[in-house]
């Protein structure tokens, strides 16, 4: 019997600035997959109840007069969590996602899957590693209305695939596999560092807050 591939769940914010404690979310974007199929999709526009600073209106395009109907973030928390669930959610710097989020009280518990992360050893020779160079580098389109939260949740998904595949090709190779103790296919922090005659490793993770486990084997 075919192994089906696990269900994740692919995530972006667009938010009012940089800091978790004192700005506010404007958009919300996750879409549901298994393997490359889409499952489900979630958007939304929130209302930040504050200003949006005139860089972040010229960068995402979002202006005053669009989350003026919005509703607030309270209003959208119990359903956000709901299509979240317990599922490994994939994003591209999640941990700056994840932190608004938990900010707020939702998704303490999930795995976080960081395509920047992913992309540093996959990729080791980037100039850049912000998502659109990162696609670029992959051979994925890179479609109009970046710095939206949908068009970055689906391309983050497109170029976690794409990273996943390579990490299966490594995995092939090297026997018997990635992630050591923790069995073949497993990818984890402070688990990876290259070694000629065993499998591909390298640190992955920027905190103890985000060491987190993530499950490559399936395709």
């Amino acid at each position: 019997m075919i192994r089906q591939p696990p269900i994740r769940v692919a995530l972006d914010l667009e938010t009012t600035g940089l800091h978790a404690e004192q700005d506010a979310i404007l958009e919300v974007a996750a879409v549901k997959f298994q393997g490359a199929t889409i499952l489900d999709k979630m958007e939304t526009l929130v209302s930040p109840g504050r200003l949006i600073p005139l860089r972040v209106q010229r960068l995402t395009g979002i202006t005053p007069q669009q989350v003026a109907n919005a509703p607030d973030f309270e209003s959208i928390a119990r359903p956000l969590q709901k299509f979240l669930g317990d599922y490994p959610i994939v994003g591209h710097s999640i941990p700056f996602d994840v932190g608004f989020l938990r900010r707020r009280g939702l998704v303490h518990n999930n795995p976080l899957i960081d395509t920047f992360e992913l992309a540093t050893v996959l990729l080791p020779s980037l100039p850049s590693y912000n998502l659109g160079q990162v696609a670029q580098a992959l051979d994925v389109q890179v479609t109009p209305g970046r710095h939206r939260a949908m068009v970055d949740t689906i391309l983050a998904m497109q170029v976690f695939l794409t990273l996943h595949q390579r990490l299966q090709s490594i995995d092939d190779i090297f026997s018997p596999g990635i992630a050591g103790s923790y069995g073949p296919g497993w990818l984890a922090k402070e688990q990876l560092t290259w070694k000629p005659w065993g499998p591909f490793r390298r640190t992955i993770g920027n905190g103890p807050s985000y060491t987190i486990f993530c499950n490559c084997s399936s395709s």
